[in-house]
This record gives C-alpha cells, structure tokens and sequence, in this order.
C-alpha cells in the first residue's frame, strides 16, 4: 500500500515554496532564492525577494535555506510510508525542481526514501470524461469540481489537486502514470550531458555551418565537439558521414543529408 502525497514546488529555477499534503497531515516551507525572482515567476507566484527578505505579494514571509527545507520536509515525510508524490505536470516540472535540490544539497537520502512520481497531468488527460482547449489545474478544478481557488500557492495547488484526484478515483489506474526518482536523475544527468554538447558546438552556430535545430539533433544524439573532431580526424568526410547516418535505436542518429555532413566536414578541415 502508498501512501499518495500531493506535492507543489512554486514555478522557478529553484524552489521558492514546497507543499505537501497527505490525508490531514500538511507541510509548507518558503525557501530563501540564491539569486533574484525572475519577473515572470514574480507575476505568477507574488513572490519577491530584495536580497534578504522573501515576500509574498508584499507581505514578508518565513523563508529558510534549501537544506534546511529539505531536511524538514525529509523529517515530515519520514512520518509516512512508502510516498508516492503526486503533481500536476512533475515529469517536466516539479519532479525534476526537486531532484536537482536534492543533488545541490548533496541531500540524496530524500530521494532514497521516496517510491515515486505521479504525473496526474496525463493521468487527468487521459481518463477525465470531458471536452476542454486546457488541462491546466486552474482550468480541471474549475470544470470538473466547479470550484475557484488561489493558484499558484504551493499549500492551495495541493489541496485543490488531491480533490480532484480524490474526485476522480484513479485507484484503478495512477500506477500507470508513475515513475522513479533514478529515473529523474538519469533525465536529469541526459539534459547536462545535451547541455554540455551543446556549448561545445556553439562554433557550428558562430560560424553558420548547421541551424540551431540541427545543432540540437546532434547534442541529444551524445555528440559533443570532440566526437566530430575525432571522426574527422580519424576518416575526413566518411568519417562524419558514418558518426551522423548511423542507426541508432532505428533511426538515423542526426542526418542523411550531405550538404549538411559536408558543411561540418569543411568547418572541421579549416580547424
């Protein structure tokens, strides 16, 4: 048996506030920024921070560091067996905020005690009976509970999500939408590894040798700078034309297109 935890994080880089909530037990902690609020997250949360003070639409707020948030959210959670934690899009978002906090804060026996994710966002998708342009929470708890309420709080997204998921009885199906914290983390460390490739081929974009689409097609393949050195160095052209047109997973790792493979071939040659 899981435990089924609702849990928000406030839209950010970094956490601002972290939520949870699990039958009646609740948890809210505010979270000192290490740098300034961009406006964006500003205007959707009411948070603001003057470099020492975290306020909330004005109004100061009780704000600690990100350890010491994880360390009481750990010791809350430890209350609790076997947490599954719920979110409304936490595969893109909430899952991943958490996982680089536990990483930052070298906190890794968090993530050891949770059991996973559930993303109720293709969850509610999938299974809600009804016709809507949106499948934001604001938009689902309005239509299908013909409820309003404050968005956007971390403490109000969790109690407004557990209603809806208590509303929808998806005892029969949440599993299906759930995933591991290893899982995250090997996402996670995929996305440095892209990130990394992608600024070692920043030369190819500078110099108008490939788009910035094709540029992404050849970091998410694992391809960094160095590859592309190495495959020319080692069989000129052929050996670019092999690195790109290989199958991989059965599909072609960049490209077949050779006015492409050949403009990186000449910018490699000129090196």
């Amino acid at each position: 048996m899981y435990a089924l935890l609702f849990i928000f994080s406030e839209p950010s880089s970094e956490i601002l506030q972290l939520a949870a909530i699990c039958g009646d037990q609740k948890f809210s902690c505010y979270v000192l920024p290490t740098s300034s609020i961009r406006e964006q997250a500003s205007r959707i949360t009411g948070l603001t921070f003057d470099g020492t003070i975290l306020f909330k639409r004005g109004v100061p707020v009780p704000a600690v560091s990100l350890h010491e948030c994880l360390t009481t959210f750990h010791q809350w959670l430890t209350a609790i067996p076997k947490p599954v934690l719920f979110a409304h899009n936490c595969r893109n978002f909430d899952s991943i905020i958490l996982c680089n906090a536990i990483t930052k804060s070298n906190f890794y026996h968090l993530s050891e005690y949770i059991s996973g994710y559930c993303d109720t966002l293709p969850m509610l998708k999938e299974n809600i009976s009804m016709k809507t342009t949106s499948f934001s929470l604001k938009t689902l708890v309005r239509n299908v509970l013909g409820l309003t309420y404050d968005a956007h709080d971390a403490v109000e997204d969790c109690k407004y999500l557990k209603k809806l998921v208590e509303h929808s009885s998806i005892d029969a199906y949440y599993l299906n939408y759930t995933f591991t914290v290893s899982y995250i983390m090997s996402i996670m460390k995929q996305m440095e590894t892209k990130k990394s490739n992608s600024n070692s081929l920043l030369p190819l974009i500078t110099g108008k040798v490939v788009s910035k689409s094709m540029l992404n097609k050849i970091s998410s393949s694992g391809l960094s700078m160095h590859h592309l050195h190495l495959a020319y160095e080692r069989n000129g052209f052929d050996g670019i034309y092999t690195l790109f047109t290989t199958c991989f997973q059965g599909k072609v790792r960049v490209t077949k297109q050779k006015n492409i493979i050949t403009n990186v071939a000449n910018f490699l040659q000129e090196r």
